[in-house]
C-alpha cells in the first residue's frame, strides 16, 4: 500500500440542489410557506433524519465524536457519511451501506463525469426517458494522510462496476488510521478522485456554483445556473 501525506484545495463535490441548505427550503413547498407548518414539518423530518439520529449519538454505527460539529456546513459533511453511497445497491467504491465516505475529485468535469455515471446507471434501471436536475458544488479541502492507488498496480480496486475489493480495502485503510484514498477516476480519462473516510478531514466547506443536468434517455447534458 502507498501511503503519501497530501494538501488538496478546492475539491469539488457535486450535490442534489435539493439538500443544499439547511433552511427547510424543500419542505416550504409542502406548506405553501406557512412558516409554523414548515417547521413542524421540520421537527418531524428530523425525528428520522439519519444524520440528525447520529449526531445525537442515537446510531450505533456513529460515536457522537466522529461526526463534526460547529464547523461550516456540519451538516452537509455528516450527511455524506451518515447517507452512504450506493445504499440499497450494496453501497460505493469504498464505503458499505452502513457508513458512507466523502466523495470528491480535483476537476469539475470528473465530478460531472461521476454524477452522470450513476445517476444516468439509476434512470437506465427505472426507465426514465427524460429528468431535469440541479446540483450545487461544495469545495472542501482535504489535509491527510492517503492511501494513493494507480491503475498500473490497483486494477482491481478500480473495477467499473464491482466494489468488493475496493470497500475491502478501505476497511484495511480505517484499520490502519489512514484519512482517505486517492484514486484514478473510471469515468473520464485523467481524472482524480479522493474518497475521505473521516468526517473531520473534510475541512473549510464552502458552496460555490450551481449547475442543472438534463437527462435525455442517452446522455447527461450540463449546463451553469448561477
Amino acid at each position: 500500500m502507498r501511503v503519501q501525506h497530501l494538501e488538496l484545495h478546492d475539491t469539488i463535490r457535486l450535490i442534489d440542489s435539493r439538500h443544499d441548505t439547511e433552511d427547510g427550503h424543500a419542505l416550504h413547498a409542502l406548506t405553501e410557506d406557512d412558516a409554523e407548518a414548515t417547521a413542524m414539518l421540520v421537527d418531524l423530518v428530523r425525528l428520522t433524519s439519519a444524520r440528525t439520529q447520529a449526531e445525537l449519538g442515537k446510531n450505533p454505527v456513529f460515536a457522537r465524536n466522529v461526526l463534526v460539529a460547529g464547523v461550516p456546513l456540519a451538516a452537509v459533511i455528516n450527511a455524506a457519511f451518515t447517507y452512504p453511497s450506493g445504499s440499497g445497491l450494496g453501497g460505493g467504491r469504498f464505503n458499505r451501506e452502513d457508513s458512507g465516505a466523502w466523495y470528491c475529485s480535483d476537476e469539475l468535469a470528473t465530478a460531472k463525469a461521476e454524477v452522470s455515471y450513476h445517476r444516468a446507471r439509476f434512470l437506465r434501471q427505472s426507465r426514465i426517458d427524460q429528468a431535469a436536475m440541479a446540483f450545487t458544488v461544495y469545495l472542501a479541502d482535504i489535509n491527510g494522510d492517503l492511501a494513493v492507488l494507480a491503475p498500473s498496480v490497483d486494477m482491481d480496486l478500480l473495477h467499473r462496476n464491482s466494489y468488493v475489493a475496493s470497500q475491502n480495502f478501505a476497511d484495511e485503510c480505517r484499520a490502519q488510521q489512514l484519512s482517505g484514498i486517492r484514486y484514478p477516476s473510471v469515468r473520464i480519462e485523467r481524472g482524480l478522485n479522493t474518497a475521505v473516510l473521516v468526517p473531520h478531514l473534510v475541512q473549510r466547506v464552502r458552496r460555490a456554483k450551481s449547475y442543472a443536468a438534463h437527462w435525455d434517455g442517452r446522455a447527461m447534458q450540463w449546463h451553469q445556473i448561477k
